[in-house]
């Protein structure tokens, strides 16, 4: 128990799950009931909820002065820090099982990380472990363990991406991308480059984002990782406002999948440049990408995306006056992000929807639709002040 409780003091966030525990330890969770049974006996752990730990402050304290001069010290906190990039890894594949992730060594001897069952699983795990992860991140990159650092700042971006905490995301990406260039490795490096660059283009940095994705297109490693920066260069380009620039990206980068074999990276590319081309007008064209993306998308199982490719169809339905089928896809697209988990383009797609409720004659719908929109725009932290217009003037028209 006494080892335990100073071992305890490495762990950066409020609560420690069983299973972050036995990998601080190096131990089976099996091993460890007897002493977290004591310490919870003695207060000098609290179990708030099953099978979670805090310290409270004072104690915490006293247990990290202990751990600082414990010769474990460096073994223990390798371990807790490669049981939560194992982990988030295997979440990240679960809510999307076509990510793109960089091959990770086997975890060290006693590094047990946790069984993601599926998405919903995945992004329960995040939401608790969130604090944590994140000052794991941090916690690597003070302790000059950069590889560590990198890889799990990347797949803590993968997560925030999700959540729209694109200040955080961008923090993150900055530890991650200097301890990337602390090392002699290209591929880390194009990848930070890229992945902070997803938080820059939704802070509207689009200068910075635009460095960035000249970097890592200069050093990128292989094909695949240049396909993926000429995604994102195609993102920045439609934030900018620039579509037939980006179209040539994201051409750019079909062509690379298509090449590589790589099937469920040409269809995204497709529904990307789908979306593209109705932000050039070219709503028919933009209706057949899209509807052919969706189809292949399905059949390869991807589900990741589909919810992009169907709001995009509701948005060319919509423009070309068939106003059922744009409310009908607007939905699905909806709930297709709620079902994985993506609160920043769900947010998107209710406002639309929202929009076409209230043009075709159904303020309640709109109404509704944009207090679940305002909803997720204040949980996220973005500017409400457009819905909140929005629902004001439906009040006006009622009244």
């Amino acid at each position: 128990a006494a080892r335990l409780f100073r071992l305890l003091g490495l762990h950066p966030g409020p609560q420690a799950g069983t299973p972050v525990v036995a990998s601080l330890a190096g131990l089976p969770p099996s091993a460890l009931r007897p002493a977290l049974a004591e310490l919870t006996s003695a207060h000098l752990l609290a179990e708030p909820v099953p099978g979670r730990y805090a310290l409270h402050d004072l104690l915490r304290a006293y247990a990290t002065e202990l751990a600082a001069t414990d010769p474990e010290r460096p073994a223990a906190r390798h371990r807790m820090l490669e049981h939560y990039l194992h982990t988030a890894c295997a979440g990240v594949a679960r809510v999307d099982p076509h990510a793109y992730p960089t091959p990770l060594p086997p975890p060290d001897a006693g590094v047990a990380p946790e069984e993601i069952r599926d998405g919903e699983h995945a992004l329960a795990w995040f939401t608790a472990e969130r604090p944590a992860l994140l000052a794991a991140v941090r916690l690597a990159a003070e302790a000059g363990l950069d590889e560590l650092a990198w890889r799990l700042g990347g797949v803590a971006s993968d997560l925030l991406s999700l959540e729209g905490d694109w200040a955080e995301l961008a923090a993150v990406g900055y530890l991650a991308l200097d301890a990337a260039a602390r090392l002699d490795d290209r591929e880390a490096q194009s990848r930070t480059h890229r992945k902070v660059t997803v938080a820059l283009i939704r802070l509207g940095r689009f200068d910075d984002a635009e460095k960035q994705l000249r970097c890592a297109l200069d050093i990128a490693p292989d094909p695949r990782e240049e396909a993926l920066v000429h995604h994102w260069m195609a993102v920045l380009l439609e934030a900018r406002g620039e579509y037939a620039r980006a179209l040539t990206h994201v051409q750019r980068s079909g062509e690379l999948f298509t090449r590589l074999g790589d099937r469920i990276g040409a269809v995204r590319a497709q529904a990307m440049a789908g979306w593209l081309h109705t932000n050039l007008g070219e709503y028919d064209v933009a209706l057949g990408q899209c509807q052919e993306a969706l189809a292949q998308m399905r059949a390869l199982g991807d589900e990741f995306v589909q919810a992009a490719a169907l709001d995009t169809i509701g948005h060319a339905y919509r423009h070309l006056g068939e106003y059922a089928l744009a409310v009908e896809y607007y939905t699905q697209a909806a709930e297709q992000c709620g079902a994985i988990g993506d609160r920043h383009t769900r947010a998107q797609s209710l406002v639309s929807l929202g929009e076409v409720l209230a043009e075709t004659g159904d303020p309640a719908g709109a109404r509704t639709t944009w207090q679940q929109a305002l909803e997720l725009h204040e949980v996220l932290g973005y500017d409400t002040a457009d819905i909140h217009t929005r629902l004001a003037g439906l009040t006006a028209t009622a009244g």
